[in-house]
């Protein structure tokens, strides 16, 4: 049986992995103007469950961590945002997850700064609770409301098996380039 910290260690170095070819593979952005984004901090923290713990008790639902998210640049006229993203954070159980992965959504601008972005994240993730830490991937509806600089990740979790909730998870998004 292997410990914990060689586990992480795996799914660190193979999520790195993945986040890096995800980055090469999903713009159309020249090699010399790949990195001319906009990098944004995310503080995960809450998680509202929809239905009820497996056993009868209470989920976490204050599910802190930090993660990063990059948006690459839109070219003008375009309505569609892709992006990249990873974060470490408390689950529902007290236990640490990871996870990278990236998306692309649709983003709408209904004036005075705000801005809405609508579409899907796809990821690959380590969870105690799922296959003991063993990474596995999946894909997500999310939204997110803000402004250029701070916004909220909204993002839907269905129920996918007995012993998981479906919930809705929630992270603060901070421009910082």
């Amino acid at each position: 049986m292997q410990n914990s910290g060689s586990i992480r260690v795996r799914v660190i170095r193979f999520t790195a992995l993945f986040a890096i070819v995800f980055t090469l593979f999903s713009t159309n952005a020249s090699a010399s103007d790949m990195f001319q984004g906009k990098w944004h901090l995310l503080l995960n923290g809450k998680a509202f469950h929809i239905s009820k713990h497996p056993t009868g008790g209470a989920f976490n639902e204050n599910n802190w961590g930090s993660g990063f998210q990059y948006e690459f640049d839109r070219a003008a006229g375009n309505d569609w945002v892709s992006f990249v993203n990873g974060s470490i954070f408390e689950d529902s159980f007290h236990n640490p997850s990871y996870y990278y992965g990236g998306g692309k959504g649709r983003r709408y601008l209904p004036g005075n700064g705000w801005q809405i972005d609508v579409g899907v994240v796809g990821f690959i993730m380590a969870r105690k609770d799922y296959n003991n830490y063993r990474p596995f991937i999946g894909a997500l509806p999310f939204a997110t409301i803000g402004t250029k600089n701070v916004g909220v990740n909204i993002t839907y979790v269905p129920k996918v098996n007995k012993q998981l909730a479906e919930l809705v998870f929630v992270q603060l998004k901070i421009r910082i380039q």
